[in-house]
């Protein structure tokens, strides 16, 4: 099989990011395991199911990218807005099965910003996904 970038869609504030870095510009990372677990002294292990729903995405643009504008832009409305403006966030790949939603985002911060004079520099954007739906998220690849 062949992984497309093509195919995989992320919309993020009703918008596709454009002129992304180069590499792993997308990531996931939730914000812990499913289940919690303890062994006893006799050796027997027992869980609990920790129910967390959140998890931290990335997104890698160029510097030349006009969504640092934009994220910047959501940023600010969701800091300056009485009791937040967050976002949604939708990805889903066409040729795979990969599905990630939730309508409850924000940015963690500002990213990094470096200048060069011998490359275009990128932003990593760091977008904290709240009350995901996990019933429905798949990580998946292309089948």
């Amino acid at each position: 099989m062949t992984f497309d970038i093509d195919q995989f869609n992320v919309i993020i504030a009703g918008a596709a990011p454009s002129d992304l870095g180069d590499g792993e510009v997308y990531k996931f990372t939730s914000d812990g395991d499913d289940w919690n677990f303890l062994t006893g002294a006799d050796g027997v292990t027992s869980r609990s199911k920790t129910n967390i729903k959140s998890g931290v995405f990335d997104v890698v643009l160029k510097r030349t990218s006009p969504d640092n504008t934009r994220f910047s832009s959501l940023r600010t409305a969701d800091r300056s807005t009485p009791g937040g403006a967050p976002f949604s966030l939708l990805v889903k790949d066409n040729a795979g099965s990969t599905v990630l939603q939730s309508d409850e985002c924000c940015f963690v911060g500002v990213p990094e910003a470096g200048e060069s004079n011998t490359e275009v520099s990128t932003r990593t954007w760091q977008i904290k996904m709240m009350n995901i739906d996990t019933n429905q998220m798949i990580i998946g690849g292309n089948e």
